[in-house]
C-alpha cells in the first residue's frame, strides 16, 4: 500500500490500466488485481486533481459528412412504431433454472430520451410446439422484467435417459403503443445451475440455410449440445452433421441427424463422437453444421459431464 500511495502522490491523474502497464502488476498473476483496484479506487475518492481530470469534458469529434447526411434524413422522417420478436430455447432439469430478462432503457440511459412503456408478451412452448404458458407484461424504464420460464416445462418429458432435460422454447414479443426511442431492450437469457450460470442475448431467427459452430473434442471434460427451434407455423426439416474436420482427418466419417420438427417445436441433440473414432485426439477443433429448410434458431450448449452448469452461445450472425 505504501508503494501505491507513493505512486499516486507522484502522478495523481494516472489511470488504473496505465498504472498496471507501468508497474507490471498483475502481469504474471491476476489474483491481486481485484484488491489492487479496490485500494486504488478508495485512495482516489478524495483526490480532487484526479476527479477534475477524469470528469473533464472531452472535445467532441467532428461528424463525418455521411453521418451528418443520415442525421438530416432522420430529422425529416417521422418516427414509426415497431414490433420485435425473438425465439430462444428453454431447458429444464434437476437444479437447472432458466430466466428471461427484458429491460426498457434508453441508449446510455439518457434521461432526456426516456422510452415509452413497452408491452412484453411471453409464450412458452414444449418440444412439440404446444403453448403451455402465455402472459403480457408492461415494462417501464429502470424496472426490468425477470421471470423464470423453465418451471413451465417441469411436467414435460426429458430428452432421453442420457440427457435428463426437458426442452422447449420461449417467444418474446415486444411492442410500444406509441413511437419512441429504444436502447437496452434486447432480451437476455440466463441459465443457472448448481455450479455456475451462463447467459446470452436473443437474436432473430435465421430464414433458412446453414449455420456452423466450432468446438473442441474434450469428452472427459465437456459435453456439447445443439438446440433447434422451429420459428415458423409449419414443420421444417433439419439436418445436423459433424464432425467436419476438413483436411485434419480426411478419412473420418461424418455423422448425420435428420428430423422433421413440428411447428414451433424444439429439439436438443448431443454432439457425441463414437468411440470407434479413436483417431481423433483430445482438444481437436471440429465444426458442426446446422441446416434447415425454414425459419429456425440453432444454439450451442456446453456443460460438464454431470450437467451442473451450462454455457450457451449463438452464431456470429443470423
Amino acid at each position: 500500500m505504501v508503494d501505491l500511495r507513493a505512486l499516486l502522490a507522484e502522478n495523481p491523474t494516472v489511470e488504473f490500466e496505465t498504472m498496471l502497464r507501468q508497474t507490471g502488476a498483475g502481469s504474471k498473476c491476476t489474483a491481486c488485481l481485484l484488491n489492487l483496484e479496490y485500494h486504488y479506487t478508495e485512495m482516489q475518492k478524495g483526490n480532487e486533481v484526479f476527479r477534475k481530470s477524469f470528469f473533464k469534458q472531452r472535445p467532441r469529434q467532428k461528424k463525418s459528412i455521411k453521418r451528418r447526411c443520415f442525421d438530416f434524413i432522420d430529422s425529416l422522417c417521422p418516427m414509426l412504431r415497431t414490433n420485435l420478436s425473438n425465439t430462444m430455447p428453454v431447458i429444464y432439469g434437476s437444479g437447472i433454472s432458466q430466466s428471461v430478462i427484458v429491460a426498457n432503457d434508453a441508449n446510455f440511459y439518457d434521461k432526456h430520451k426516456k422510452p415509452e412503456t413497452v408491452t412484453v408478451e411471453l409464450k412458452v412452448r414444449n418440444s412439440q410446439g404446444k403453448c403451455i404458458y402465455r402472459e403480457n407484461f408492461s415494462v417501464d424504464t429502470l424496472s426490468p422484467l425477470e421471470i423464470v420460464v423453465s418451471d413451465f416445462l417441469a411436467n414435460e418429458p426429458v430428452v432421453s435417459d442420457d440427457i435428463p432435460l426437458a426442452i422447449g422454447s420461449v417467444e418474446v414479443r415486444r411492442w410500444w403503443d406509441r413511437p419512441t426511442v429504444r436502447g437496452t431492450t434486447r432480451p437476455q437469457v440466463v441459465i443457472d445451475g448448481p455450479d455456475g450460470c451462463g447467459g446470452v442475448h436473443t437474436q432473430g431467427a435465421r430464414a433458412r440455410g446453414e449455420t456452423y459452430y466450432t468446438t473442441l473434442f474434450r469428452p472427459a471434460d465437456d459435453r456439447t449440445f445443439i438446440s433447434y427451434n422451429n420459428c415458423s407455423n409449419r414443420p421444417i426439416n433439419i439436418n445436423l452433421s459433424y464432425p467436419h474436420l476438413g483436411e485434419k482427418i480426411p478419412e473420418c466419417e461424418i455423422l448425420f441427424r435428420n428430423e422433421t420438427i413440428p411447428a414451433y417445436g424444439a429439439r436438443f441433440y448431443e454432439i457425441a463422437i463414437p468411440t470407434e473414432f479413436g483417431n481423433i485426439e483430445e482438444e481437436t477443433a471440429f465444426d458442426i453444421r446446422c441446416k434447415a429448410d425454414g425459419p429456425y434458431k440453432a444454439l450451442i450448449f456446453s456443460a460438464p459431464p454431470n450437467l451442473t452448469n451450462f454455457s450457451v452461445d449463438h452464431p456470429d450472425s443470423s
